[in-house]
């Protein structure tokens, strides 16, 4: 019997975003091959990703994938029992375009996607989530000569965003913060910054280094999260069996220190290099 729920929320989709066709059946919208171990995992696993948000996720020197978010998905695959050893696979699909992300996971074969994806209501009405994997720090980034240190100084004054972020449902919980500017991306909104288009830009602080140095005439000045929710988490297709699992594995990553170290190493010591970035 189709569950009923999930397909309310495939044809949600097809009407929001303009959709086709969409399965009733969740075991449909991911991969049915075989699972001898009988954990609700397919014998192959395929992410899908944009390389284009360093430093969660960037096409590296090698030409492949690498990132925060590309570490911790390899690190879950194996958590979960994928490698050659013992002969179930998993790969990376890459996509240039984050808005196309939600409607792959409906309309294609691909099992979950990791992009510094932060789970808004919009979204959930959609897809699916794991629980969160990483809270997002925020940053105000301003020019020198007009400094924001809080979002309180924000009010009454015109605030870029990257269009389809999660910063506009936080900042919505500031009444008095509504001169609200939308761009493509980030690096729109800084060159807007520059040419005083708006005052301020609100960024996700893990890039923030890759746009403001002392020849940029910006700074930066990170604050607070404004909830324990505002971070970026796992999607799935809407009723995927692969949500638990995944769960699981997030907590066994914790608790052994694999995603605080990988907080480091891609948060706390890496220089990106330039180059366009993607969304959350």
């Amino acid at each position: 019997m189709p569950n009923f729920y999930t397909l309310f929320r495939c044809i949600t989709f097809t009407l929001i975003l303009g959709g086709g066709a969409c399965s009733s059946n969740p075991r449909e919208l991911g991969r049915s091959n075989s699972d001898p171990q009988g954990l609700g995992l397919p014998q192959s696993l395929t992410m899908i990703t944009t390389p284009n948000y360093c430093p969660y996720e960037f096409i590296g020197a090698e030409g492949e994938p690498v990132g925060f978010d590309i570490a911790l998905a390899e690190a879950l695959a194996t958590e979960l029992g994928y490698g050659d050893a013992n002969g179930r696979s998993f790969q990376i699909q890459t996509t240039q375009h984050f808005n196309s992300i939600m409607p792959q996971l409906v309309q294609q074969d691909i099992d979950f996607a990791m992009a510094a994806i932060t789970p808004t209501r919009a979204r959930q009405r959609i897809v699916d989530f794991s629980e969160i994997y990483y809270v997002q720090k925020i940053a105000l980034v301003s020019r020198y000569d007009q400094p924001f240190t809080n979002l309180g100084t924000l009010v009454g004054k015109q605030v870029g965003i990257t269009a389809d972020s999660a910063h506009a449902d936080r900042l919505s919980q500031y009444s008095s913060i509504d001169l609200i500017n939308q761009f493509d991306n980030t690096k729109a909104l800084i060159e807007a910054i520059k040419r005083r288009y708006v005052d301020a830009g609100v960024i996700d602080a893990a890039i923030a280094p890759k746009y403001v140095s002392p020849s940029s005439r910006l700074q930066v000045h990170p604050v607070e999260p404004l909830s324990e929710t505002a971070g970026v988490a796992i999607a799935f297709p809407p009723g995927s069996p692969l949500i638990s699992q995944f769960n699981r594995a997030l907590a066994t990553l914790r608790e052994q220190g694999t995603i605080q170290q990988l907080i480091y190493d891609w948060f706390d010591d890496y220089q990106c290099p330039n180059q366009e970035d993607g969304g959350s």
